[in-house]
């Protein structure tokens, strides 16, 4: 599972919820798989052809950037 850096006072499933909302990015926050809310880990499926990957991969990136620094 990939992990971000979370501003204080955010959880994992505040990063799933404003990725999906953003960029209809659909991801399962850590949590849900029990760990901590508090860590960061988020799930991802690989059901999209590679190149669609790579694309849906930049746009993580890009949002995260953006996110972390709000």
């Amino acid at each position: 599972m990939p992990k971000v850096a979370l501003p204080a006072g955010r959880t994992d499933e505040d990063f799933v919820l404003a990725l999906l909302r953003k960029t209809g990015i659909l991801c399962v926050y850590g949590s849900g798989f029990g760990l901590p809310a508090s860590d960061g880990f988020f799930r991802v499926v690989f059901l999209a052809p590679p190149d669609t990957l790579s694309a849906i991969y930049d746009d993580i990136g890009t949002f995260t950037s953006e996110w972390a620094h709000q």
